[in-house]
């Protein structure tokens, strides 16, 4: 799933939503606003119902493919999302972002024209590549906040807000950020932990899995230099990364 994001109370009274939810059912309105949050960043999701029942509400049996496609169809009709070759969803880029956050500035679009990039070629049924590595990069951030969930804690906003920031405006390699996260366990405070080597990285300018466990092979041979008769533990290398912070 897409990173943790947080709908706007607002969205209760916008028009267009209600309308939705008159002429097609709250089913439809509910969906709408399931949707923004398991979209991409910039304003796409899929348009096959399959696809949208399957990732935005897997556990409600009660509805079918057919009951996606009504909803669907009410907000092609209304304006809430236009279709894209018959195969994506685009939201108009002013109400998608008005109505949640965590999205970066740089990330934004900016018109609510299909541009080229965001585009499939009109002679292909498959997704352009930008599109596709978009899917594939939110995948795997979406694990960085599954992982922090399942065995840190049930992230905080602070926190997701916190761990977002790194990924993108200081571009952190999930898969980095992810090991980041799994070395912070066994420690008593893996928050605090966690946020020193973050903000220790970009100092070191450290963004991806391979400069991260380099600098933790330097670490470790560091040790073993100053303590040649002693095999210093990683517990010990992650809390002198958390004291070189701190200083």
């Amino acid at each position: 799933m897409a990173r943790r994001r947080y709908i706007s109370t607002e969205i209760s009274i916008d028009k267009a939503v209600n309308r939705l939810a008159v002429e097609y059912g709250d089913f439809a309105a509910l969906l709408y606003t399931w949707m923004i949050p398991h979209a991409e960043d910039t304003c796409l999701i899929t348009a096959d119902p399959f696809e949208i029942k399957n990732k935005v509400m897997p556990a409600r049996t009660d509805k079918t493919e057919e009951d996606v496609q009504h909803a669907i169809d009410g907000m092609i009709k209304l304006g809430l999302v236009s279709l894209i070759d018959g195969k994506i969803l685009s939201f108009p880029p002013e109400s998608f972002y008005k109505y949640q956050t965590y999205i970066p500035e740089k990330k934004r679009r900016t018109s609510p024209q299909n541009t080229e990039e965001h585009r499939y070629p009109s002679h292909s049924p498959i997704p352009n590549l930008t599109y596709i590595e978009e899917e594939e990069e939110r995948a795997r951030e979406g694990e960085v906040f599954k992982f922090f969930n399942q065995n840190i804690g049930l992230i905080t906003p602070f926190q997701a807000e916190h761990i977002t920031k790194y990924l993108d405006e200081d571009g952190f390699e999930p898969k980095m950020v992810l090991e980041i996260l799994r070395d912070s366990i066994g420690m008593d405070n893996k928050w605090g932990w966690i946020k020193a080597v973050l903000h220790n990285s970009v100092l070191q300018n450290v963004k991806t899995l391979e400069q991260y466990q380099s600098k933790k092979a330097e670490r470790g041979n560091k040790k073993g230099r100053d303590a040649p008769k002693r095999t210093a533990s990683f517990l010990e290398m992650a809390k002198e990364m958390m004291e070189d912070e701190q200083e």
